[in-house]
C-alpha cells in the first residue's frame, strides 16, 4: 500500500493500539489479541479484495468502475464513505462467502418468505445461504443494480447479533483503502486472455454454487490466485 494511503487509515489503527495498551493486560495477551485479529482478517482482506477488483473490471461494470476510479482520485475524507458502499455492494454481488452452515440445537419452526412454515428439527445442518440473502428485493430493491448509497447497517455480510464479526469495523475502511490504491493505477484492466481471468470450477452445496479457485498446479481452493491486472506505467 502506497506511504499516502497507510497514514490516512494511520489513526484508525492508533485507537486500536491505544485502547489495547490501556487495558494494561500482559504485553503477551496483547500480542495474541492482535495475531488473532490480524491473521483471519488478512486471508478474508485479500480474498475478497481479489473478488471485488474482478468485479469491477469485469464487462458490465463500467459505470461503477468509472465513479470508483474518480473516487480513487479524491482525498479520502471525501471517497471513504462512497468507497465503503461500493465494498459492501460489491460483497453482495461477488462475496467471499457463501453461505453459513449451523446445526440446530433444538426443534424449531421458522418462517421462511413465500415458503412459509419450516420445521427443523435438532441435530439437522442449516446452511444459510447469505449469498441468496444478499439478492433479496424485498431487503434490496433493484438488487441486480450497485448502489454505494445504502444504508450500511442494512448489510448481514459480516454476521449480525452474537455473532457479528468483530474484524468488521476494519474490513470495510480496509478494503475501501485497497480500491483507492488499485483503481488509482493509470487505466487499470484486466490482463488479455486466461491471465485477465479466475480459473474456477463450481460445485452445489445445499443449492449453492460455489466456486473452488485452480491454482498454477489446478489444484483446487477456495481462495482465488490467478488474475493479473495490467495497467500503464
Amino acid at each position: 500500500m502506497a506511504k499516502g494511503s497507510a497514514f490516512e487509515v494511520g489513526p484508525q489503527a492508533a485507537r486500536i493500539y491505544h485502547a489495547l495498551i490501556d487495558t494494561k493486560l500482559p504485553i503477551g495477551d496483547l500480542v495474541a489479541d492482535c495475531i488473532g485479529l490480524g491473521a483471519p482478517i488478512a486471508e478474508n482482506l485479500t480474498h475478497q479484495a481479489s473478488l471485488l477488483i474482478d468485479l469491477f473490471l469485469s464487462p458490465g461494470y463500467e459505470t461503477y468502475k468509472k465513479r470508483i476510479v474518480e473516487l480513487a482520485n479524491m482525498d479520502w475524507t471525501s471517497s471513504e464513505r462512497e468507497l465503503q458502499g461500493f465494498v459492501f455492494e460489491g460483497m453482495r454481488h461477488s462475496g467471499a462467502i457463501f453461505g453459513v452452515p449451523r446445526v440446530a440445537s433444538k426443534d424449531v419452526t421458522v418462517m421462511d418468505g413465500a415458503r412459509g412454515s419450516i420445521d427443523i428439527k435438532a441435530g439437522h445442518t442449516v446452511l444459510v445461504a447469505t449469498s441468496k440473502a444478499a439478492m433479496d428485493p424485498t431487503a434490496f430493491p433493484e438488487p441486480e443494480k450497485l448502489n454505494p448509497h445504502r444504508p450500511l447497517e442494512d448489510y448481514i455480510l459480516l454476521g449480525k447479533g452474537l455473532h457479528f464479526c468483530f474484524g468488521s469495523k476494519l474490513i470495510g475502511c480496509a478494503l475501501a483503502a485497497i480500491l483507492k490504491e488499485v483503481f488509482k493505477l493509470k487505466n487499470v484492466r484486466k490482463a488479455p486472455g486466461k491471465l485477465g481471468n479466475f480459473t474456477f470450477v463450481e460445485h452445489d452445496v445445499g443449492g449453492i454454487s460455489v466456486r473452488y479457485y485452480l491454482d498454477s498446479c489446478s489444484k483446487e481452493s477456495l481462495i482465488p490466485t490467478s488474475l493479473t491486472i495490467e495497467y500503464d506505467s
